[in-house]
């Protein structure tokens, strides 16, 4: 996904969801997965780092969230990638990063 729509699905909160469903409907079939760039930016701030936030939309009753980032302990984007997650209505679950 482009990381300015994520970014606004990100600040639309419990608006992201109806949203998401017009962005679906415009292809043919909706995805399955999807794979969404997270910035610690804020609506006024340019914000400094990214992540990569990873849905698994098979099931569109019970979505799980994924974030994968490279600063991961020092939790830069944890916040924001919840958020996105909240808005998208998915579970966030741990990702599993091998070292």
């Amino acid at each position: 996904m482009n990381p300015s729509v994520s970014h606004l699905l990100r600040h639309l909160g419990e608006d992201a969801g109806g949203t998401l469903q017009s962005i679906y409907h415009q292809s043919d079939a909706p995805a399955d997965f999807l794979f969404l760039p997270v910035n610690n930016g804020t609506a006024t701030r340019a914000g400094t780092h990214w992540s990569l936030l990873f849905v698994d939309g098979r099931n569109p009753q019970s979505r799980v969230a994924y974030h994968y980032d490279s600063l991961q302990q020092a939790g830069y984007n944890d916040a924001p990638a919840r958020q996105l997650a909240e808005g998208l209505t998915a579970t966030l679950a741990p990702a599993r990063m091998p070292r």
